[in-house]
């Protein structure tokens, strides 16, 4: 199976809504709050020509999704940038098994 339709796949059978963003310094986040009816992954609109990047943060960011919900505590280095917390490290675990598992099959 192509990476883009799994993916894709799965974000609508999980009902996560996809949203895009002309973020300066990110290019993907994924926002689950009580207050919103459903998960959201906010995506950088630098990714819509960049396919190969695309399906590296949705995969990420449905590792969040799978793995680190309600779990994340964001840690920033003196220069103000984000740390590479466990959430981080479970999420890019996360999309590297699904990545290779599309893949192989």
């Amino acid at each position: 199976m192509v990476p883009a339709q799994a993916l894709w796949e799965l974000i609508e059978a999980e009902g996560i809504q996809i949203e895009w963003w002309p973020f300066e310094s990110r290019v993907g986040m994924y926002v689950r709050i009580p207050e919103l009816d459903k998960p959201v992954i906010v995506l950088s609109t630098g990714l819509e020509t960049e396919e190969q990047s695309l399906w590296a943060v949705l995969a990420h960011e449905l590792g969040h999704h799978f793995t680190t919900v309600g779990d994340v505590v964001v840690a920033l280095d003196f220069n103000g940038q984000v740390m590479n917390t466990k959430a981080e490290r479970l999420a890019n675990e996360w999309a590297v098994r699904f990545l290779q598992g599309i893949r192989s099959a």
